[in-house]
């Protein structure tokens, strides 16, 4: 388990904290994040399986609003909070190599008045180490 909190309201940079220019308020908002997994060790077999869930909040508060009328930033409406899931396999293979594969699928979406922000993606990764 694992617990995060990050306040993205003191980003800045040369110490210039993200602003709307119209509005002066903040473009980002405080988030608490949480991750979970749990790992299964086969006692018959060198091999280990895995599964994990993610809670990952959008830091942005704010979104581009139609650049056709205005080019400011407007405050988001969160949809879906951004949430990931993970399964994976691993296994040593004879004494020395171990291969491990892992699956992930996030989540997410938000809008304002003139644009949706869906968010989608799907990981693979597969990794090696051979051990001499």
């Amino acid at each position: 388990f694992d617990l995060g909190y990050a306040d993205w309201t003191e980003a800045a940079i040369d110490r210039k904290r993200f602003r709307n220019p119209g509005t002066l308020t903040t473009t980002f908002r405080e988030v608490v994040d949480y991750k979970i997994g749990a790992e299964y060790t086969l006692g018959w077999l060198p091999l280990r399986l895995r599964a994990g869930y993610a809670w990952l909040p959008y830091p942005l508060d704010a979104l581009q609003n139609d650049r056709i009328d205005e080019n400011d930033l407007v405050k988001a409406h969160v949809d879906q909070e951004r949430q990931r899931v993970a399964v994976g396999i691993g296994g040593l293979i004879g004494q020395a190599l171990t291969v491990d594969a892992a699956l992930s699928f996030t989540d997410g979406s938000r809008s304002t008045a003139s644009m949706q922000d869906e968010r989608a993606s799907y990981r693979f990764v597969l990794g090696a180490a051979y051990r001499f």
